[in-house]
């Protein structure tokens, strides 16, 4: 476990390195903190860091009780099974 935190720790310096902006969640680093901040606002890097903070990130559909794993999934499922609910 400590090594593959020592892995993970080596791994940011080094992107830190390159670029100096970098996402702790998803380790991908920018060359500017614009590209950085636009990168967070990302429904899937939001969706990494309340998982990793324990929030629960699951949805159910309303349609058909299914649950999915995050709005990512959800998002995928409504527009291929309920096209009828997305807005136009």
């Amino acid at each position: 476990m400590i090594g593959k935190h020592r892995n993970r720790h080596k791994r940011k310096q080094t992107l830190a390195s390159v670029y100096e902006y970098f996402c702790g969640t998803c380790d991908r680093s920018f060359q500017n903190k614009e590209d950085a901040a636009l990168h967070r606002m990302q429904l899937e890097c939001r969706q990494k860091t309340a998982a990793l903070k324990g929030i629960d990130v699951t949805k159910d559909c309303k349609m058909c009780h299914a649950v999915f794993e995050n709005l990512v999934e959800y998002k995928q499922h409504v527009f291929a099974a309920h096209p009828g609910m997305l807005h136009k």
